[in-house]
C-alpha cells in the first residue's frame, strides 16, 4: 500500500476547492523532473473536474517551493534526463494550464519560492504571502536566464524597472515588498499562507463562474498569446 506522505504531490478536494500539496518538505518542495511531471499531470486531472471551482497551490512545511531540483542539472547534462529545452517545454505547459483554468487558482506561499516556484506563484490569479515568504530566481546566477513565466507575468505585475532589478541580480524579495510591489496581492501573518489562500477560495467557489472565468480569460489572454509564440519557435 503506497503511504500518501512519501508521494512527492498530493491532490486533495474539498468540496469545489481542490489543494495541491508539493509534498517534499525535506528538499523545501524543490521539484525534480519527475515531480514536475506529476504536478503536469494533477494540473490536467484537476482541469478536467467540471466540479472545480477554485485551486490552492501550496507547499508541505516551511517552504513553498525552493526551486528546481539542482541535482537533476547535472543527470540532464549527462543524459539521464530530456535536454533542458523539452524539460522547459513541460514547465511552460504547468504554467499554461494554471493560467487556462476556467477556475481561480491560489498560490499559498510561505518561505521560499525560488525560480520554478517563483513561477508556479506567478501563473496563479492570486498570491498570498506569509510575512516569512521570500521570492526570487536564482537562474542568472548560474549563467542563465531568469524563469520565461517570469519575463512574462511580473512586468505586468509592477514596472519592468522592478523586474529587471529582481530578474538580473537575483535578489530576494519578502512576503510584505512583494506585495508592496505587486508580485502578490494579500500579506498574512506567518504560518497563515494556506488558511487565508483557503478562505479565498471558499469565496470565490460561492460566485456564479462565468464572470471569473470571462475575467481570467482577458487577464491571461496576453500572456498566453506570448507564450503560444515562444513554444511554436
Amino acid at each position: 500500500m503506497t503511504d500518501a506522505k512519501a508521494e512527492p504531490v498530493l491532490l486533495h478536494r474539498s468540496g469545489d476547492v481542490c489543494v495541491l500539496t508539493l509534498n517534499r518538505p525535506e528538499k523545501r518542495n524543490s521539484a525534480n523532473y519527475a515531480m514536475q511531471r506529476l504536478i503536469l499531470e494533477t494540473l490536467h486531472a484537476v482541469g478536467r473536474d467540471p466540479g472545480v471551482r477554485a485551486l490552492v497551490l501550496a507547499g508541505a512545511g516551511p517552504s513553498f517551493c525552493a526551486g528546481g531540483d539542482l541535482s537533476d542539472l547535472e543527470a540532464a547534462g549527462e543524459g539521464r534526463l530530456p535536454e533542458m529545452e523539452a524539460w522547459g517545454r513541460m514547465q511552460l505547459d504547468m504554467m499554461r494550464a494554471l493560467l487556462e483554468f476556467p477556475f481561480p487558482a491560489i498560490a499559498a506561499v510561505q518561505g521560499a519560492a525560488a525560480g520554478f516556484g517563483a513561477a508556479l506563484a506567478a501563473s496563479c490569479d492570486i498570491v498570498v504571502a506569509a510575512e516569512d515568504a521570500m521570492f526570487w530566481d536564482p537562474h542568472v546566477k548560474y549563467g542563465v536566464p531568469a524563469s520565461l513565466i517570469l519575463q512574462l507575468v511580473w512586468p505586468r505585475l509592477t514596472s519592468l524597472a522592478v523586474v529587471r532589478d529582481l530578474l538580473m541580480t537575483g535578489r530576494k524579495v519578502g512576503g510584505a515588498e512583494a506585495v508592496g510591489l505587486g508580485l502578490a496581492g494579500r500579506l498574512c501573518a506567518r504560518g497563515e499562507a494556506l488558511s487565508t489562500a483557503l478562505q479565498v477560495a471558499g469565496d470565490f467557489a460561492r460566485m456564479p463562474p462565468g464572470g471569473l472565468a470571462t475575467m481570467k480569460r482577458g487577464f491571461n489572454r496576453a500572456i498566453l498569446k506570448d507564450l503560444a509564440e515562444y513554444r511554436s519557435v
